[in-house]
């Protein structure tokens, strides 16, 4: 057996402060295999802005589950922070509290644009399909009972 590293890795949580806009996740992935995009350098973002800047960040990772994620980020230049999970509908990002968009990035994972300075960012799975579900099955609980009731007064 043997056991290989990859030393060019990027981190689970890491930021880019150079960024490509693409038009889809496809055209994400072909940039970045043609070697138009340079994944070590910058981040190919769907509906992103371009950015060509440099700058540090510090990333503290606060919390890890598996809905949720969030992390503390200081930043001294704009730039995207990308977690390297898979982008899937359902996920929400708030920024300091507020919704945040989440683009598609390199073609399947997640990114948030922050400004500079200090920020908290949180991804929550929380999709609508979750919440219609249990909105349904509250109310056919609630007729069921409401059913139940009115046959045992009659009986």
């Amino acid at each position: 057996m043997k056991i290989y590293r990859n030393l060019d890795a990027k981190p689970r949580l890491y930021v880019a402060f150079r960024a490509v806009p693409v038009a889809s996740g496809r055209d994400a992935i072909d940039r970045l295999l043609n070697g138009e995009v340079d994944a070590q350098m910058a981040v190919a973002v769907e509906g992103g802005q371009a950015l060509d800047g440099e700058g540090t960040a510090d990333i503290a990772l606060l919390a890890d589950e598996a809905a949720r994620v969030v992390a503390r980020v200081r930043l001294d230049a704009p730039g995207y922070l990308v977690l390297s999970d898979t982008h899937y509908p359902g996920w929400r990002a708030t920024l300091d509290g507020k919704p945040a968009p989440i683009l598609r990035a390199n073609g399947f994972v997640r990114a948030v644009f922050l400004p500079v300075g200090e920020h908290r960012v949180e991804f929550a799975f929380a999709p609508q399909s979750l919440m219609l579900g249990a909105a349904c099955s509250a109310a056919v609980l609630a007729l069921w009972l409401a059913a139940a009731i009115a046959v045992s007064r009659r009986a």
